[in-house]
């Protein structure tokens, strides 16, 4: 005979709430068990937290179980107050900068975009009070720090890339939505390109990740971004991941291994103990 043993719970995770700029986001938080190496655990930061928290978590905990797996991280993602997978009124305005109705069209169904324009507030929330207040609470490595996004949220992860390039060491752009106000974000590029660099800051790295079947479009702005930084970015080491024969949605399972991948070992397997 069955009985209910209660709701099922994620090993090691903790759910907070910030308040901030008059709004709320809630915080997915998960730390291994192990003992913290000196300085604190890797960190992946999440966007869509609602989305990916659990998958990425529980991929992770898989991953780097030994004695054949990468080393332990951490997880933080960064989600809303609703029970669905996203937000989009949320995220769209905390993943955007300001954009008319006439730089984004209208949606499939002929409807307008939601309000856009705060992604500038949106990171220096996550850079002065998330990031702080969990290096506090937990043995977190400030200096081994992953940002991951899909969609938006690949849009928000190149605008931290190349505006506060100094948050993250690895950055990891999921199918992009690049096309966002008539692809204000290859300006933001060139710009980035254009400036002066110091040559002894650490090199970045970066995934950028698209699904074989999405839109024609969307494919192409990711591998003409990869090449286009390929060529002249000297602080910026970036891999362009094609999913194969995986849409929009379909290719976020394979993309949090190779995000896992990409961030704890580069491709490689450690056998540690």
């Amino acid at each position: 005979m069955l009985s209910n043993a209660g709701a099922y719970v994620l090993p090691h995770s903790d759910k907070w709430v910030l308040k901030a700029n008059g709004s709320e986001h809630v915080l997915f938080v998960s730390v291994p068990s192990e003992q913290a190496p000196e300085g604190g655990f890797p960190v992946l930061y999440l966007l869509d937290g609602n989305a990916v928290f659990a998958s990425m978590t529980e991929a992770l905990r898989l991953m780097t179980r030994p004695p054949h797996g990468f080393s332990p991280a951490a997880v933080v993602a960064i989600g809303y107050d609703t029970d669905g997978p996203f937000c989009k009124e949320r995220r769209f305005f905390d993943y955007t900068v300001s954009a008319t109705q006439e730089e984004v069209g209208t949606s499939k169904h002929g409807e307008p975009w939601p309000p856009s324009g705060g992604v500038d507030v949106f990171l220096s929330m996550l850079e002065e009070q998330v990031m702080p207040e969990l290096e506090r609470k937990y043995p977190l490595d400030p200096t081994k720090r992953a940002f991951f996004g899909h969609s938006l949220g690949g849009l928000c992860v190149l605008h931290t890339l190349f505006t506060r390039n100094h948050l993250f060491d690895t950055y990891i752009a999921g199918s992009p939505s690049v096309w966002w106000k008539n692809r204000y974000i290859q300006d933001v590029a060139a710009a980035y390109l254009a400036g002066k660099h110091d040559a002894a800051a650490p090199m970045k790295k970066l995934l950028l990740s698209v699904g074989e079947k999405e839109k024609s479009h969307m494919v192409e702005d990711a591998i003409a971004l990869h090449a286009r930084l390929t060529r002249n970015a000297s602080n910026i080491q970036s891999t362009f991941f094609s999913v194969p024969e995986a849409g929009h949605m379909s290719v976020l399972p394979t993309l949090i291994g190779e995000a896992i991948r990409f961030f704890l070992a580069n491709g490689t397997e450690s056998e540690h103990l």
